[in-house]
């Protein structure tokens, strides 16, 4: 717990911190810990530590870890937990819709397993506000096609996850958008081009989708169409470079530095359960340690 608060305390951009293990697989002491602080009444370890609307750094348990019923869009509420107990991968997830504190927030999560021994033990996440992806996106998309570009960024399964057009579509399935809007005829004409999005570990990798109305184009054809493919260009290496930057290296070295902490936690309760003498295995890593630094 410790290790979770400093870790949200020291990155501001990261909204929540958490790990959820399986039953008697941190210490073996879940009916002792059942309906204490930052356990619900399974006793598993499973606290969650988050920003509240004061800014204030605050722990409660995690919720709906085990809930296949799905949101509003169609999302299962424990997929940050079930999906990554299947596969055994890292994954990115959202847009989630949660409730902390009586209000709702729209997050991401990345989310990766902690294996033992080939053993699924659990897994730890860190949740981001959706704000800071809006933000890169309007930023990218302004003072481009004469402002009238539409960027929307999807997730592997099609899903909005920002867009800088409309908050109200974040979560919506593109496809039943533009449905709809085919339906009250208010298409326009568009080029549209999609673009990945690749982050380091993730096999479902996101997109983005960016739309510039035909009537820009035809206004000079020539001027605006070699301005259309640099700014296209531009724009495209702008989100992935900012969306891949230093807050995702961070959540992904976060995720896996708070993987080694545990497992070796784990790892050593197996070691002591089994009879093995620690004194002999800490001097032989003491040594080892010294070797490489000398």
């Amino acid at each position: 717990n410790g290790m979770l608060h400093t870790m949200l305390h020291d990155n501001i951009k990261i909204f929540g911190v958490y790990t959820v293990w399986e039953p008697d697989s941190f210490d073996m002491l879940d009916l002792a810990y059942s309906g204490s602080a930052l356990h619900d009444n399974t006793g598993r370890f499973i606290p969650y530590w988050y920003r509240n609307a004061d800014g204030k750094i605050t722990g409660k348990p995690c919720e709906d870890y085990n809930n296949r019923n799905t949101d509003q869009n169609g999302v299962e509420k424990g997929s940050f937990y079930l999906l990554t107990q299947k596969t055994r991968q890292l994954h990115i997830i959202g847009p989630r819709r949660i409730v902390i504190d009586k209000n709702e927030v729209f997050i991401i999560s990345i989310v990766a397993p902690i294996i033992v021994e080939n053993k699924f033990l659990g897994i730890t996440g860190l949740d981001l506000n959706l704000n800071f992806l809006q933000e890169i996106v309007e930023e990218t998309s302004y003072n481009l096609f004469q402002k009238q570009a539409k960027l929307i960024v999807l997730n592997h399964g099609g899903f909005i996850v920002v867009s800088n057009t409309s908050n109200d579509q974040i979560g919506l399935s593109l496809q039943a958008v533009l449905n709809k809007h085919l339906k009250h005829k208010i298409m326009e004409e568009e080029v549209i081009t999609y673009t990945p999005i690749i982050i380091d570990r993730i096999l479902t990798p996101w997109s983005i989708r960016i739309s510039i109305p035909l009537k820009i184009l035809r206004s000079d054809a020539d001027a605006i169409y070699k301005s259309m493919m640099d700014d296209t260009k531009v724009m495209s290496e702008t989100l992935n470079r900012k969306s891949t930057n230093a807050l995702w290296k961070l959540a992904v070295s976060g995720i896996l530095l708070i993987i080694s902490t545990l497992s070796l936690s784990v790892f050593i309760k197996i070691l002591d359960s089994a009879e093995i003498n620690l004194k002999k295995a800490h001097d032989d890593l003491e040594l080892r340690v010294k070797d490489r630094t000398a």
